[in-house]
């Protein structure tokens, strides 16, 4: 009801509309207008809650709880709005290999030195470590045939120097390597010969 009825039925009544009327019901309409608002706007902590537990029980209904769901926020650079389902009832190790590429993605970001990861995996129990992951920084290049510095001094203090040639196949997916010392010879895929290897000394 308006203050103007309120004044109409004062009228009607055959009251003088005075001023204290007047406030008063204007402060009748203020009191009614807070009783009629709507409830408040959720918070985003308090819309985040709720959308939580109403995707959490969609997930029931789609899949019977089968899979979970990672969301990426809108101004996100990579995957704006995004929805990522992921199964939670994976065998320990697929979870395992899943959260192992999750970790080395997550750390190349943070060091985009790294070039080559070393991940030894023993599931046959005969060993104290069973997982050993070791991740390498870019040292150098294959800069055409010829003799390059190992990146790992002697206890003397001296570099190795190794005769490097291009091999003609593929390691691992990658190109492939010699390295000759008039000791040993090893074959290395690129990315574990560009943290292994130094600056190219010699032709």
């Amino acid at each position: 009801m308006s203050i103007f009825s309120k004044q109409n039925r004062a009228a009607a009544n055959g009251l003088p509309v005075t001023r204290r009327r007047a406030l008063t019901g204007l402060a009748g309409l203020a009191a009614g207008s807070v009783v009629a608002s709507p409830a408040l706007a959720e918070t985003p902590v308090e819309r985040l809650e709720r959308l939580t537990n109403e995707l959490a029980e969609a997930l029931v209904e789609w899949t019977d709880g089968q899979f979970m769901a990672a969301v990426y926020p809108a101004n996100h650079s990579e995957y704006p709005s995004r929805v990522e389902f992921r199964n939670c009832r994976l065998p320990a190790h697929q979870r395992r290999d899943y959260h192992l590429a999750q970790f080395k993605r997550a750390a190349e970001e943070a060091d985009p030195a790294i070039a080559d990861w070393q991940v030894t995996l023993d599931e046959s129990g005969r060993h104290d470590c069973p997982i050993l992951i070791a991740a390498y920084r870019f040292t150098g290049s294959y800069d055409g045939d010829g003799i390059y510095e190992g990146t790992r001094p002697s206890a003397l203090g001296h570099h190795t120097l190794y005769r490097v040639r291009l091999l003609d196949q593929r390691k691992d997916g990658h190109r492939a390597f010699e390295l000759r010392t008039d000791m040993d010879r090893m074959v290395l895929s690129e990315p574990s010969f560009n943290t292994f290897i130094g600056k190219k000394v010699a032709s």
